[in-house]
């Protein structure tokens, strides 16, 4: 299987953004059609928004009576896309003039205006030990997008924007760090990837001020990849990660963790909640918090990878993966009370390969309020989940990948004029947009808490 080396080398690298697309990929199989059996749902957009390049929408945020979606492309640079009476339209040009912004991190809606934090890649100068020009954060007030900070914030390691929320006023900004260094001398020749720990930053609409970093003093918190209000406090989850490698044009990569962490900030500092992975180890990330029924709801990655092979030939470039083992005991979601951290799943819903809690987020469908997660498993189609409170269980809110295998995360998710969108990511056809609600009478009981 090869594979364009920018392509791979940022699978490498962006683990705060979730599983990566390479592994979770799949054989192609048609979609249903506009609607899916278990739920009430219809396609919105579809084919990357007329561009297959463009593969998983990272993002939907509300943002002034209008639903905006953020969107990768590798090869031409991130967009932004708005939805009208007419059909989705493009909101920006690709990657904000820059096509190294080739996604769109997070989005977020505060003080009048529209915030996107970029993921920005550059193999320019990797040979120099740089293989990003920084993140960027941009604004947008319905007609003008204005850079707020380009340069990962003064450090372009910062790679990634990872997370956003609204705050006690201000705009917090969750960021990935990352460094690779390639030694020519002395030989044998030498590939390293390390990280000087995630970083928050605040914006009040004004000035960006540093919050946190250096990954809360643990450098292995490569990423803050959530974040979220609760009780009056800022929560913020991280991605933990240890790379190992060795060899060269052959190489040989694992990537370890200690556990994600997770802390919260009263305004002037930050405190531990949890670490060692909460309950788990292998849970590398919280990707994705919100609130539900008067508590903090967690989601995670679990997922360790114990060789990675992949043979480099740099006169083309390109990669070929020769062998991939992980391990994975499946993602876990928790409920916290501001107290007590409590286990709502563990183990995954069906089984290990569920790995990836992509987007958890809590929606009111007619007189009842319902908290969806969105999980993405090793191969095949994204899972929506969906737990009712009143009878404390978890079932199945629509087809898996809404009826294709291509569509093998659902990265964002969010209620707008009364129906909840979902955005895919889509490497075979373009990503997808969908809306609808789920049933609200379980068609089948997972498991009861």
């Amino acid at each position: 299987m090869k594979k364009n080396l920018v392509f791979l080398l940022v699978v490498f690298m962006i683990l705060a953004i979730g599983v990566p697309a390479l592994l979770l990929a799949s054989p192609q199989r048609e979609a249903n059609g506009a609607s899916t059996p278990i739920g009430n749902w219809v396609k919105d957009a579809g084919g990357g928004f007329g561009d297959a390049a463009n593969t998983e929408v990272s993002s939907l945020v509300e943002y002034n009576g209008s639903l905006y979606a953020g969107v990768t492309d590798a090869t031409n640079g991130c967009e932004v896309f708005k939805k009208t009476d007419d059909g989705w339209v493009s909101a920006s040009e690709p990657g904000f003039g820059n096509s190294k912004n080739m996604a769109i991190g997070k989005m977020a809606a505060y003080d009048g205006k529209l915030y996107a934090g970029t993921k920005n890649i550059d193999m320019t100068n990797v040979m120099s030990g740089t293989i990003s020009q920084g993140c960027e954060l941009y604004s947008y007030d319905g007609s003008t997008w204005t850079p707020v900070a380009t340069g990962g914030f003064g450090d372009t390691d910062n790679i990634a924007v990872t997370s956003m929320a609204v705050h006690d006023d201000k705009l917090y900004i969750g960021v990935e760090n990352i460094k690779v260094t390639i030694t020519l001398f002395p030989f044998p020749f030498k590939i390293t990837i390390s990280s000087e720990g995630g970083s928050v930053f605040s914006y009040d609409g004004t000035t960006v001020t540093s919050v946190a970093s250096g990954g809360f003093g643990n450098l292995e918190n490569i990423a803050v990849s959530a974040l979220e209000p609760f009780e009056g406090k800022l929560y913020a989850g991280t991605t933990n990660a240890k790379f190992t490698t060795s060899g060269f044009t052959t190489l040989t990569i694992t990537i370890a963790t200690e556990g994600c962490e997770l802390y919260f900030y009263d305004g002037s500092s930050w405190t531990t909640v949890a670490t060692e992975g909460i309950t788990d180890a292998k849970n590398l990330a919280i990707k994705g918090m919100c609130r539900y029924d008067g508590k903090l709801c967690v989601g995670t990655v679990n997922l360790e990878v114990d060789e990675l092979i992949v043979e480099i030939d740099l006169s083309i470039p390109s990669i070929e993966i020769i062998g991939f083992e992980y391990s994975t005991n499946g993602i876990c979601i928790y409920s916290y009370d501001g107290t007590t951290m409590n286990t709502m799943v563990e183990g995954g819903f069906e089984g290990e390969e569920e790995v990836e809690v992509s987007s958890i987020e809590t929606v009111t469908t007619g007189t009842k309020e319902f908290l969806l997660a969105s999980v993405a498993k090793m191969a095949g189609a994204a899972r929506l989940m969906v737990y009712d409170g009143v009878e404390a269980l978890w079932y199945k809110g629509a087809d898996d990948g809404f009826g294709s295998e291509n569509n093998t995360k659902f990265v964002d998710m969010c209620t707008f004029e009364g129906e909840v969108f979902v955005g895919t990511t889509n490497e075979a056809e373009g990503c997808e947009t969908w809306r609808g609600y789920p049933p609200l009478v379980p068609p089948a009981v997972v498991s009861s808490i």
